[in-house]
């Protein structure tokens, strides 16, 4: 080929794109969806003008049939009876199916006239399935001419239903176009009504924040007042007697843990039930039982195991050693429960002395900012969650707005670019 002479290529079509508003879209999806509803109808309105006709062949067939003989004199007289009672089913059969149909009107009509049409050649296929024999052979001319009226009548069902089913997919698709802009309108309620909450919960918060910071400086200063510096010296010396109490008994279980082999000893032997069980508290805490009411009982005891060890009942290796432990824990006694009575005046002492200095404004207070803490995480959190939920809804916007589009495009054959304008990401 020389160059310069060969065929140009023609440029490619250039792709047209409507555009339109969202709101614009239902609007447009109903104006094709009625058109292309009203061609389908025309269509199938037409298929069925041709299908009455076929039908009113079928009853010109029938008329033919009921005078026709069928020529029953050449027919052998025991076959008679079969052919008389086939002609009369199948005509039988034409006079009840051979009637012409209600026009097409509206898009619900195809479906109606498609059912109609399948039990009518339903019934007649029963029919001549079971004539086949007999009609085939004394009324050929007819079969033939049945046959392909059926044929032709199946095709038209076949067409109608196809329309019918054409016409509800461009409904569906109609639907999807309406549905998809009604889900837009749905999201931006969402983000509405979530921005707006979310808002809320922001200005709670910041309210919250103002009344914690002024309840913590009220507790500020009620912590640097003389009262509750008072009650902190009064909880220090608690401390502090709690403290002296727990040397106590530390110092009065280990004088009791030097005559322990004679104590645990006297339980096995001992049969005294009261003695027994005041036995297991002095050697559980020996702090316990230092005080007036239990020191002539305990001082019985160690007397009894006292003998206990002199007499031989209780062996130990040495005898002298242990009466003179037994003897020193007896002594010192009469002043551990002394020192006991001290500890413990002195104790419930202060704890009173710190109930009545106890600081109700302060603990109501506490209370309050515990309320006040409690209540803003619930703020911060619904900010949170109305915050995604505003952003989830945004997100899915662009979403929606493209199915639109391609459901305008299935239905139309045209490409639309939906302008929206809505909430943008927060």
């Amino acid at each position: 080929m020389v160059f310069g002479w060969g065929k140009k290529k023609a440029p490619p079509p250039v792709e047209t794109v409507t555009r339109i508003r969202l709101e614009e879209a239902p609007g447009t999806a109903e104006e094709v969806q009625a058109k292309r509803s009203q061609n389908v109808v025309t269509e199938a309105s037409n298929i069925l003008h041709g299908t009455n006709d076929m039908i009113r062949e079928l009853t010109r067939i029938r008329q033919e049939m009921e005078r026709d003989d069928l020529d029953m004199d050449d027919v052998d007289k025991r076959m008679q009876p079969l052919v008389i009672r086939g002609k009369k089913m199948l005509v039988d059969a034409l006079r009840k199916n051979a009637i012409e149909i209600e026009p097409i009107r509206a898009p619900d009509d195809m479906a109606r006239v498609a059912g109609e049409l399948e039990h009518r050649l339903k019934r007649l296929g029963n029919i001549l399935g079971k004539q086949t024999r007999v009609i085939h052979i004394f009324a050929e001319r007819y079969a033939l001419r049945l046959k392909q009226i059926l044929e032709e009548v199946e095709a038209n069902r076949k067409s109608i239903l196809g329309l019918s089913g054409r016409h509800q997919a461009d409904a569906g698709v109609a639907n999807a176009v309406a549905n998809g802009v009604a889900n837009v309108r749905s999201l931006e309620e969402t983000v509405r009504e979530n921005a707006q909450k979310h808002d809320a919960a922001e200005a709670e918060t910041r309210r919250l924040d103002v009344q914690m910071a002024k309840l913590a400086s009220e507790m500020e200063m009620f912590r640097e007042s003389d009262g509750y510096m008072r009650l902190l010296e009064l909880r220090r010396g608690l401390e502090g007697h709690e403290d002296a109490r727990s040397r106590l008994s530390m110092e009065i279980a280990a004088r009791f843990t030097s005559i322990s082999r004679p104590l645990g000893r006297y339980e096995r032997i001992s049969a005294d039930k009261e003695q027994t069980a005041l036995l297991l508290r002095v050697q559980r805490n020996p702090y316990d039982v230092m005080n007036r009411r239990e020191i002539g009982a305990v001082t019985e005891l160690l007397g009894n195991v006292r003998r206990a060890v002199v007499g031989g009942s209780i062996s130990v290796k040495d005898v002298d050693k242990a009466t003179e432990a037994i003897t020193r824990t007896v002594e010192s006694m009469e002043g551990y429960v002394d020192r006991v009575e001290g500890a413990e005046a002195d104790i419930q002492k202060t704890r009173k002395m710190i109930a009545d200095a106890e600081p109700v404004r302060l603990h109501e207070m506490e209370r309050e900012m515990a309320s006040l803490r409690e209540s803003k995480e619930t703020a911060l959190r619904r900010a949170a969650e109305t915050m995604a939920a505003v952003n989830l809804a945004v997100r899915s916007i662009p979403a929606e707005v493209a199915e639109v589009q391609r459901a305008l495009l299935r239905l139309t054959g045209t490409k639309y670019n939906i302008t929206y304008e809505g909430p943008g990401p927060q």
